[in-house]
């Protein structure tokens, strides 16, 4: 069985290794033609969306259970989260909706 040779890493602009392609890592090529300033704003706020909207929701779920009185334990391993609240159903209800509003908005 032959051995399957690796291809050869070549410097890049700033000394960096190109991939196969020839192509500079971590060098982004430009957009032609170039995005207007509202698809940019729009590219920006999504973005900003998601590094809120995917945290929240497993947060939020936390919260929930801590506020039914439930503790929340980590599979595989036995270990329980501490309490952050107390028991209150209203505040349960409360953020399970917003848990739920959040999944809708995410998923579209």
């Amino acid at each position: 069985m032959q051995a399957t040779r690796l291809p050869e890493r070549r410097a890049g602009p700033a000394g960096g290794a190109r991939d196969r392609h020839g192509v500079a890592r971590g060098h982004r090529p430009p957009i032609a033609p170039a995005p207007g300033r509202l698809t940019m704003l729009a590219a920006g706020v999504t973005h900003a969306a998601l590094y809120l909207l995917l945290p929240g929701g497993p947060v939020l779920w936390i919260l929930a259970l801590n506020y039914a009185g439930e503790a929340v334990t980590l599979p595989w391993s036995g270990v329980a989260l501490p309490m952050r609240v107390h028991a209150n159903p209203a505040a349960r209800k409360r953020v399970e909706d917003l848990h739920e509003s959040l999944g809708r908005i995410s998923t579209g």
